[in-house]
């Protein structure tokens, strides 16, 4: 397994958050308006997302990176979405971002949107795209 380095993150309040928002999308829209409200169920329409949300447990996982691109991609590089869930300490972990798509699979070098959830089927949104 790769060596994994641990950070502890700073998480500001919900009600700061929504202060910072606020201010930044008036600054720059006519009207704007930001509020706390519970999650909705993100696997509902139209979201359609693999989990119903983070579950109270995010985590910030950057795997790979751009020293593999250059000076010239380094094809021999694959991750494995359980892996990063174990190495996380998050098992069944809910994955969603962006990243480099599976170039073993595609055969070219292309993107990712990650919409799925370890130990569970892809979600529905999941894609892969030709660059």
């Amino acid at each position: 397994m790769s060596k994994v380095q641990k950070k502890e993150l700073f998480v500001p309040d919900f009600e700061e958050i929504s202060k910072v928002l606020q201010e930044g999308l008036a600054a720059n829209f006519k009207t704007a308006s930001v509020s706390v409200v519970e999650c909705p169920d993100l696997t509902k329409p139209p979201f359609t997302l693999a989990a119903p949300g983070l579950c109270g447990s995010p985590r910030l996982a950057d795997v790979g990176g751009p020293p593999y691109l250059v000076p010239l991609a380094q094809k021999d590089k694959k991750y494995n979405f359980q892996d990063v869930a174990q190495q996380t300490e998050l098992p069944g972990a809910f994955i969603i971002g962006a990243g480099a798509g599976p170039h073993h699979v595609v055969g070219v070098n292309s993107e990712m949107m990650a919409n799925a959830r370890d130990g569970g089927e892809i979600g529905r949104a999941s894609c892969r795209e030709r660059v």
